[in-house]
């Protein structure tokens, strides 16, 4: 208690140096583990609070203290720690990299972000290099934590979901705030290594043996690259594709890499979602990309492709009419042309077992050369396509999202819960203790309460009061983690 009062009214920095000599700053605590109670305690430590509001007034002397600390897994006093380094200018701070990667590899609370400013106070200060290697860990994606076990009772076998070293939220939060800065700084190599970890995510959730080619099957839980009530997911994987766009955008747009790198830099990654990227990025810079834009738009493979398909049609819709009229009679011959009724009548067959009538043949004929008008719009089609477009319309209906391969019309939340928060809300802590031991989800059953449905909804019940849950938190240590 002395200390601490002792400390936590310290504004004299003139005491930084006999302190020092005295080891006053050496050792840190550590953490604090209970293996009976199953609790770990992280203990403040007044003396990184005093070097934080140090550090602005003799950064070169605080970052010599911190330099000659013991290491620690203390995430309290990290936390200070690197509050004291984003107070120091950037050629002070950067000397306690190391230290601050070395947290990076397992931060936790609020330490993420404060990794994500000292990234972004680094970059901002001409230590991009460095900043750039902090990021590389904080940032890094893993695979997911499932046991063999747990893999053999998924009646679905989901996908692996890759995971960060902290919460989606601050990973996104990062991206989003932080990571803009280092960016500017760095230039491509920023951009490089976002797609490498969106590489690595979409990698590391494939089922293995399964899909062995680029297809990552974005168009359905990335529905749209640009922001859209379609995108649904909350993941590391949603992250980073923002996070990849974002930073392409910005580089672009700052004139850091000319709009030609950054496509080669997309379009020589292996999975589909970066050439979803590339036709986004041309379609917001097209009046300087129209070479690269043709040759996107005037190529039967893309055009075809359900897989990029939502960026194609909205790349097509911009800049239709900005092409020569040659690459115009190009499109609409494809569209002539029809749907490979073939094939679409060898999956009917196979699907209903009955051969396709002719009548089905037209209808399905007719309505993919509406939409593939639709695709192109009503105002930029010539004359004599638009009138057949509107025929089209009037014989079948407008098209419904034509632009999207799949379209969700109605919002899904994510797993149900077998307690509404409103139950939660009214049952004492004990009382959802002792329903939490008891209750069983079904198994295998889909759109069944879940126990990460219940998980979620208890959470933004403690989030309101998380006093009354924090005095008994020690009796959820018996508990399943979800």
């Amino acid at each position: 208690m002395t200390r601490s009062y002792f400390f936590d009214g310290l504004d004299n920095p003139e005491w930084l140096e006999p302190l020092w000599k005295k080891d006053f700053f050496r050792h840190p605590p550590a953490p604090v583990r209970d293996e009976e109670q199953g609790t770990i305690r992280f203990p403040p430590w007044p003396e990184a609070r005093y070097l934080a509001r140090m550090a602005k007034h003799k950064p070169d002397l605080v970052a010599q203290i911190i330099q000659d600390m013991d290491d620690t897994e203390n995430i309290s006093v990290q936390d200070d720690l690197v509050e004291a380094m984003l107070q120091m200018p950037a050629d002070v701070s950067v000397q306690l990299g190391d230290k601050a990667k070395k947290w990076a590899e397992s931060p936790s609370w609020l330490l993420p972000e404060k990794l994500g400013q000292l990234i972004a106070h680094l970059s901002r200060g001409g230590k991009g290099d460095r900043a750039f290697e902090i990021a590389q860990v904080l940032l890094d994606v893993l695979p997911e934590v499932r046991s063999s076990e747990e893999i053999a009772d998924d009646p679905y076998r989901l996908p692996p979901e890759p995971r960060a070293r902290f919460d989606v939220w601050h990973y996104e939060q990062i991206l989003k705030k932080h990571y803009p800065e280092l960016a500017r700084a760095a230039g491509l190599p920023a951009l490089q290594l976002v797609c490498g970890l969106l590489e690595k995510a979409i990698a590391l959730s494939q089922i293995r043996g399964v899909n062995e080619s680029a297809v990552d099957y974005s168009y359905i839980w990335r529905p749209a690259i640009e922001d859209h009530a379609q995108n649904l997911g909350h993941t590391v994987k949603h992250a980073l594709v923002v996070g990849v766009r974002d930073v392409a955008e910005l580089l672009v747009r700052s004139g850091k890499v000319s709009i030609e790198e950054g496509v080669r830099e997309l379009e020589s990654r292996r999975w589909k979602i970066f050439h979803r990227i590339t036709l986004h990025l041309l379609r917001i810079n097209a009046d300087q990309a129209m070479h690269l834009v043709r040759e996107r738009l005037v190529n039967k493979d893309s055009f075809d492709d359900i897989h990029i398909q939502h960026e194609y049609v909205l790349l097509l819709r911009t800049c239709f009419s900005k092409l020569v009229e040659q690459d115009k009679r190009t499109i609409l011959g494809w569209i002539e042309a029809g749907p490979d009724v073939d094939e679409f009548s060898k999956w009917r067959e196979q699907d209903t077992e009955s051969p396709l009538s002719e009548e089905d043949v037209t209808y399905y004929r007719e309505t993919w050369q509406r939409d593939r008008l639709a695709w192109i719009g009503h105002e930029s089609l010539p004359t004599t396509w638009r009138e057949r477009y509107r025929t089209l319309v009037e014989k079948f209906g407008e098209p419904e999202h034509p632009e999207f391969p799949v379209y969700s019309e109605g919002v899904w939340v994510g797993p149900s819960s077998p307690k509404t928060k409103e139950e939660l809300t009214a049952m004492s802590v004990q009382d959802i203790v002792e329903f939490l031991k008891r209750w069983t989800p079904s198994k295998g059953s889909f759109g069944e309460p879940s126990p990460e449905g219940l998980g979620r909804v208890l959470a933004s019940v403690v989030a309101e009061d998380p006093t009354r849950f924090a005095s008994a938190a020690v009796s959820y240590r018996e508990l399943d983690p979800t």
